[in-house]
């Protein structure tokens, strides 16, 4: 995979291993005391979550600009956007998810769901709509963010030959802002609906560079990111704005050769950020349930199991069974 790095936007792979980093700085800061400036930048970390939704948006819309010149009709594109995407994300999800399954059920302390819906909530994906008296049943090792994308993905194609213009994906951003609040103001937070808004955003880094916007989108961005701060303001919508920016300025990034090391590292983290993302989650569970470690000794143990599961996961699991799941849907579908 790292064969092809000069294939790969290094400025992209900058944003997705830092935004890995957040996501699990701040998991690993509910149980370790992370001294400092660390500390306070990790208890914000959950916002990493909307820079993967960025990420998303922005690169949904360059695959599906090059499956649409492959394809010679939009129902073909549709299906193999489905595919490549929903390929891409749920083998590994539902590996985690039956992992749980096995987990729980040999622990012997599986909590009721008022629902009755139980671990079909998790395989159908409707913990994201249809809440649980027991959180258990609402976001087990952190899986909502896994809704949001399927849903996402679902309605991208969609998305994608609607905004066929730059001040579409504008207004896209607006509304989708607007809803954002809307189902903050419910207390509906993990409503996939409500993290439209930070995928519109990638969206609108595409149109932007389709139609050579960068100077007019960066000042706004710029400018609104100033508003909030000075009026104290927004910090979730500061560190998307911001994220944005630093997409649209950095294309293409190029890194010099003296830091030929810590490229392949960011290279290599962005690589198996996915993995990472789920597994260091389950890692939580499994010791917050079999151990009773503390402190330094459980942040070891909690990076060291993620690092060393996330490579097993990433080639076996991403990989091995993605790519072979994918042969043979494409000889179903015909996809090329």
């Amino acid at each position: 995979m790292l064969s092809q790095s000069s294939n790969r936007d290094f400025s992209l792979d900058i944003l997705r291993t830092l935004s890995c980093i957040m996501v699990l700085g701040v998991h690993l800061g509910q149980h370790v005391t992370i001294p400092g400036a660390f500390g306070v930048f990790f208890e914000k970390g959950s916002t990493g979550v909307g820079f993967f939704f960025i990420l998303s948006g922005y690169l949904a819309c360059i695959s599906l600009e090059r499956i649409h010149a492959k394809c010679n009709s939009q129902k073909a594109v549709v299906i193999a956007f489905w595919t490549k995407k929903l390929l891409r994300i749920l083998p590994l999800y539902y590996t985690v998810i039956i992992f749980y399954v096995i987990f729980f059920s040999l622990m012997g302390n599986v909590p009721e769901d008022n629902t009755g819906l139980y671990w079909s909530k998790y395989f159908l994906f409707a913990n994201a709509f249809i809440k649980s008296d027991d959180v258990f049943w609402n976001n087990l090792g952190a899986v909502w963010s896994i809704s949001c994308f399927v849903f996402f993905y679902l309605i991208c194609p969609f998305c994608y030959y609607l905004i066929r213009k730059y001040w579409v994906a504008c207004i896209s951003v607006i509304a989708g802002y607007g809803l954002l609040k809307y189902i903050d103001a419910k207390g509906i937070y993990n409503l996939p609906l409500r993290w439209l808004f930070y995928f519109f955003l990638g969206m609108l880094i595409y149109w932007t560079y389709k139609e050579r916007k960068e100077f007019i989108t960066i000042s706004v961005i710029l400018f609104v990111a100033l508003f909030c701060i000075l009026t104290e303001n927004g910090t979730a919508l500061i560190a998307s704005l911001l994220a944005t920016t630093f997409i649209l300025s950095t294309r293409n990034l190029k890194s010099s050769d003296n830091f030929r090391i810590s490229k392949r590292i960011i290279q290599y983290i962005s690589m198996i950020s996915y993995s990472i993302y789920l597994i260091h989650a389950a890692v939580i569970v499994v010791l917050d349930r079999t151990s009773d470690l503390q402190g330094i000794a459980y942040g070891v143990a909690m990076i060291g199991c993620t690092i060393i599961f996330s490579i097993i996961s990433y080639y076996l699991i991403e990989k091995k069974l993605g790519d072979l799941l994918m042969k043979g849907f494409k000889k179903v579908w015909n996809i090329e």
